[in-house]
């Protein structure tokens, strides 16, 4: 017999059952779907139909099973909705795998602040592909009731550093010899954090237990920023030479201005770009001790190619909400350096594939 099934605002059909279960089994019905064939006195949810949901409350187990039913064959049920789909119909977002048709409800409902699905495992990223605006919705998501965990940890780090640099005569040395192993141990906790992992205060330390690799990448990374200030000074340095505004023998501040732009406006997108291109290095190194140090900013860069304007329109965020609430009042700003931190580790979790798995952290 024939099944008619609504498809937005209009009817779809007449489509014999087995057309009805591999549209369910492509995604592009649900169990919610409203169906209706002759005998029925009304359209009815697909799940709520006797035949038609004995073959869909089979299907998580037919999965299971690898089972040769035609209908269910190689499927696996969404976490969301629980309709049987193909794998790779299964979009990755966050904690969880949903179905097209979960996406929108299922976004708007992390915006509205109720609790992720599967939220206690990591399966991996999108490679880059989920919106800023997303990100942003899974750090509220991870922070909801853990908010003072967050803050507390942001303040201790800040007072730690702080203290440190402090130190009589010995401040700027140490804080130099320490911030690799801080910065690494500071991405330790976020990546924990935002995978719903278990974290302690203590772990902002951990990084001295891989002192000389943390030590070296910072190293590294301040001589590649240190020979970018020097290239990016050569077109000041030309025009200076060309304009030479200290002989000008007048007021006119024109030849000033345009040597102080030919200087800063090269360097601070030099420095934008290579400081995005080589954000991730401590997630990776946090995320991977094993991981070589050279290997770090190589995977840095090609985990940040085609996302750096991304990464600096997320940023961007967060430096207007550190302004304001600078402005405001400065103990705000102990609740956006959490928010900011989860959605920084958010952003690089979302870097990776699809098929990865959570490396173990330190």
């Amino acid at each position: 017999m024939s099944w008619y099934y609504a498809n937005g605002n209009q009817q779809s059909g007449p489509v014999d059952q087995d057309t009805l279960l591999r549209l369910l089994q492509d995604g592009q019905i649900t169990r919610q779907t409203l169906v209706w064939q002759e005998g029925m006195s009304d359209w009815r949810p697909l799940g709520e139909i006797e035949t038609l949901a004995s073959a869909t409350s089979t299907a998580p187990a037919a999965m299971s099973a690898n089972t040769t039913d035609p209908h269910f064959e190689g499927m696996q049920a969404c976490p969301t909705c629980s309709t049987p789909v193909l794998p790779e119909v299964l979009i990755p977002y966050g904690n969880t795998h949903i179905c097209p048709n979960c996406r929108n409800d299922y976004i708007q409902r992390l915006k509205e602040g109720a609790p992720a699905q599967d939220s206690n495992t990591w399966n991996g990223g999108t490679g880059g592909q989920t919106p800023n605006n997303e990100i942003k919705a899974q750090a509220r998501n991870v922070l909801s009731g853990q908010w003072g965990e967050g803050v507390l940890f942001g303040f201790l780090y800040i007072l730690l550093t702080m203290g440190i640099s402090f130190v009589p005569y010995l401040g700027s040395l140490a804080s130099f010899l320490c911030n690799g192993a801080f910065s690494v141990g500071y991405c330790i906790f976020w990546l924990r954090f935002s995978r719903r992992q278990e974290t302690t205060n203590g772990m902002m330390f951990e990084g001295f237990t891989i002192f000389g690799k943390a030590f070296g990448t910072y190293i590294i990374f301040s001589l590649i920023i240190l020979v970018v200030i020097l290239f990016a000074g050569i077109p000041g340095a030309i025009v200076s030479a060309i304009f030479q505004p200290w002989e000008t023998g007048n007021s006119d501040p024109t030849p000033w201005v345009i040597v102080g732009l030919a200087f800063t406006i090269p360097l601070i997108t030099a420095l934008l770009i290579v400081s995005f291109q080589y954000s991730q290095i401590y997630f990776i190194l946090a995320d991977n001790p094993d991981t070589k140090m050279l290997e770090c900013f190589s995977r840095s860069k090609h985990l940040m190619q085609g996302r750096k304007m991304k990464y600096f329109r997320l940023n961007l965020i967060f430096t207007l909400l550190y302004m304001v609430a600078g402005i405001a009042f400065i103990i705000p700003i102990l609740w956006v350096i959490p928010y900011h931190w989860t959605a920084l580790a958010c952003f690089y979790n979302d870097l990776q594939e699809p098929s990865n798995t959570p490396q173990n952290t330190l």
